[in-house]
């Protein structure tokens, strides 16, 4: 919160002690209430809104600007710019999200790269 990242319900956030805080940018991050970031590889670049409708659950994920993970569990992936997911989505290792790629409420994915511009529906 001192570097600028806005955290309505700081008491609701877990943030790991593995996490190093310089690995999440200041210039408009949202943590949202009940939002949970573990991993030592974890990295939320600017812009970055987690837990906007549900619990976010983020370990050891590349998070690029402007992205939006609406509520869910996050592993071991890559979220390039504008990307996003609904809430309810449970995305695990080795997925890659690339340009504004979106995945609605609760899509489930595994091992998959996402093209820019696509979109996941249940």
């Amino acid at each position: 919160m001192k570097r600028g990242s806005n955290i309505p319900s700081p008491f609701s956030i877990d943030i790991g002690e593995e996490i190093d805080l310089d690995k999440i940018s200041g210039d408009g991050v949202v943590l949202y209430p009940g939002t949970k970031v573990y991993g030592a590889k974890t990295l939320i670049c600017r812009g970055t809104k987690l837990g906007y409708e549900a619990p976010v659950a983020v370990v050891d994920c590349r998070i690029g600007p402007f992205v939006e993970l609406k509520g869910g569990s996050f592993t071991s992936s890559v979220f390039l710019e504008k990307a996003n997911m609904g809430s309810g989505a449970q995305v695990r290792e080795g997925c890659i999200l690339e340009e504004e790629a979106n995945g609605s409420h609760t899509v489930g994915i595994k091992q998959t790269i996402l093209f820019p511009f696509v979109t996941l529906a249940v």
